[in-house]
Order: C-alpha cells, then sequence, then structure tokens
C-alpha cells in the first residue's frame, strides 16, 4: 500500500519514471502475497495504478498492466466480488486500457473498453454520487471517438443522448 500511495504522489509531482517504479514494485510486492480476494482487489488496484502512471510517463504502449488489471477486474466482478468502492479503479483501467489500441488499428477492442468505462461510471453515478457525472461524460465521448474510427459513429451518439437524458432525470429528482 506504501508503493502505491508513494507513487500516486510521484506522478502528482510529475515525477513519472518514479512513480512507474514504484507501482511495478507494488505489482511485485502483491503478486507474492497468498491469493485471496483482499489481496485479488489489491494486485488489480495496483496494476491500475502502474497503467496510470506508464501513460503518465508516455508509455501507454505498454499495455499489459492496463489489460492484465481490467481482466482481473472482470473476474472479481462476475463473483459478484467488487464493491462499489474499487468501481472507480475498474472504470480508470477500463479507460486506460484502451491506449494502444487505435495505434494497432482495433477500434473496436477500444470501443469495448471504454464501454466497460461507461457502464461502470453509470453504475456509479446512479448508485453513489452525482459526482460521477464528468468521468462519465468523459469516458462516453472517448468511446463515441472509439466507435466513430471504428465505422460506427451513430452507436457512439445514441449512448450520448442515453446518458445526456440520464444525467437530466437525475438533475430532476435533485430538484
Amino acid at each position: 500500500m506504501l508503493l502505491t500511495c508513494l507513487g500516486i504522489t510521484y506522478t502528482g509531482l510529475g515525477r513519472t519514471a518514479e512513480a512507474v517504479a514504484c507501482q511495478r514494485q507494488a505489482v511485485t510486492t502483491y503478486l507474492a502475497l497468498p491469493r485471496e480476494v483482499g489481496t485479488e482487489r489489491a494486485v488489480a488496484r495496483a496494476m491500475s495504478l502502474l497503467a496510470s502512471s506508464l501513460e503518465a510517463d508516455d508509455r501507454p504502449d505498454d499495455a499489459a498492466a492496463a489489460e492484465d488489471a481490467l481482466r482481473r477486474y472482470s473476474d472479481l466482478d462476475a463473483r459478484d466480488q467488487l464493491p462499489l468502492d474499487a468501481a472507480g479503479f475498474y472504470a480508470m483501467t477500463a479507460r486506460t486500457s484502451p491506449g494502444c489500441a487505435p495505434r494497432r488499428g482495433d477500434h473496436m477492442a477500444a470501443a469495448s473498453a471504454s464501454g466497460v468505462a461507461v457502464a461502470v461510471y453509470r453504475l456509479l453515478l446512479e448508485q453513489v454520487s452525482p459526482e460521477w457525472g464528468e468521468q462519465l461524460a468523459v469516458a462516453v465521448g472517448e468511446r463515441a471517438n472509439h466507435l466513430a474510427a471504428a465505422g460506427r459513429a451513430g452507436e457512439g451518439l445514441a449512448q450520448a443522448r442515453d446518458v445526456l437524458r440520464l444525467i437530466r432525470t437525475l438533475d430532476e429528482r435533485e430538484t
């Protein structure tokens, strides 16, 4: 935990190479621990933070951490072992994961990963807090771009309209 916090601090200070080193060490440390549900969440979180640090260090091509974290979060979610307080990291990972897919020409893989982010942020918006609305809007925009690049712009536009309706409905409930 200390290594991940230190890595987050380094990222905030713009010292991204040090952040990557801390996050890599955190992943290695967590992987060495006995496999339990809490440890699995910690590994996924550490891999997610590593992927984010790699992106901040302008190394998004090193997608293995993001893809592994996304797979781990997906497995936890499928087993109903992903609490809402960890869902934000799942969504962040899904947003980080598509980083290099468009460079490979795989726009549908990017759209699929960003679709996970949209679904998780939507859940967080509906069940946790309206504060997740901004992240949802960003994720919807990213997904729309990925879908447009894949030749399916209409789907992205339809999803953006649906999210806009959801936000309006939630705003009406608040007033």
